[in-house]
């Protein structure tokens, strides 16, 4: 091999490791948060949200920064309009800029007008053509009068847990509070029927599973009651674990309760079938 054909092979490879060494060290853009979470939602006032700062690091220079909120859709590389820069809490276009950190409070305060959780998509792109999204997510809420906090507290629904229990023939222990009762009507499976306790003014209503978890005020809870109806027995199979998941409702003196059961369980003994229906309920 020549000098000269050697020289030309040791250029090509050194410029073959210098091309492979730069695309090694060509680090992706980066987006992160300042001081905050981005993975949970950001909340604030409406009109008043504070500060909210996103950094972008773009070690190969910003080529395209887009923000997109509903149909507001903006790079911020490229856009003419000052006002688009200001909402961001900036002067100039962030083309060829290697960091820059966006602040939201502008937007939200400008841009938002109605209580609610909104999404920001951020994608930035770099001159080699590496991009990075993610996603700002914030909860605005409107300002409450004092009425209206106190009317929030009132309509609060309270929860607690129950336990109800009968053996054999006697009386159901921890019912007698929601006026109700029951008997076994089937016995490989253990087959309770519930109904009203005698002289009881309560009344019984059938609802589905959903509802109990999706009842988050007193308001909520009347209206499943109501649309419910009322129902004259509730039946359910107890023997493993079989009435789990189960729902109903009692009105007592116009105040409904709203109950799931979480487990059931039956016993034998000398004094016959024990039957246990352990659970939650709202109010």
């Amino acid at each position: 091999m020549s000098c000269r054909v050697l020289a030309i092979w040791v250029l090509c490879f050194a410029l073959m490791t210098s091309l492979t060494t730069h695309a090694e060290s060509i680090s992706a853009p980066e987006i992160t948060s300042q001081g905050f979470d981005m993975s949970e939602p950001q909340a604030g006032q409406l009109a008043k949200f504070g500060r909210l700062r996103v950094r972008f690091e773009v070690d190969e220079r910003i080529s395209e920064l887009v923000v997109k909120e509903r149909s507001y859709e903006v790079d911020l590389a490229s856009t003419l309009e000052t006002d688009n820069l200001l909402l961001f809490g900036i002067q100039t276009r962030v083309r060829n800029h290697k960091d820059i950190t966006l602040n939201f409070e502008n937007y939200i305060n400008k841009k938002l007008e109605n209580e609610g959780q909104y999404y920001f998509l951020l994608t930035v792109k770099d001159k080699e053509g590496q991009s990075t999204s993610s996603t700002l997510s914030v909860m605005v809420n409107r300002e409450r009068t004092s009425l209206e906090i106190m009317e929030e507290r009132l309509d609060r629904i309270g929860r607690g847990l129950f336990s109800f229990r009968r053996v054999g023939p006697g009386p159901v222990s921890g019912a007698a509070e929601f006026g109700i009762t029951w008997k076994t009507i089937e016995a490989a499976n253990v087959t309770i029927r519930i109904t009203n306790s005698e002289g009881s003014s309560s009344r019984l209503v059938r609802v589905l599973e959903p509802a109990f978890d999706s009842v988050d005020s007193k308001k909520q809870l009347a209206k499943s009651a109501e649309a419910a109806g009322p129902a004259d027995n509730i039946e359910i199979t107890t023997t493993g674990n079989g009435a789990a998941g189960e729902t109903f409702a009692v009105v007592v003196h116009d105040r409904p309760y709203l109950f799931k059961i979480k487990e059931s369980r039956t016993l034998l003994s000398d004094l016959g079938t024990t039957v246990i229906l352990n659970g939650e309920f709202k109010h």
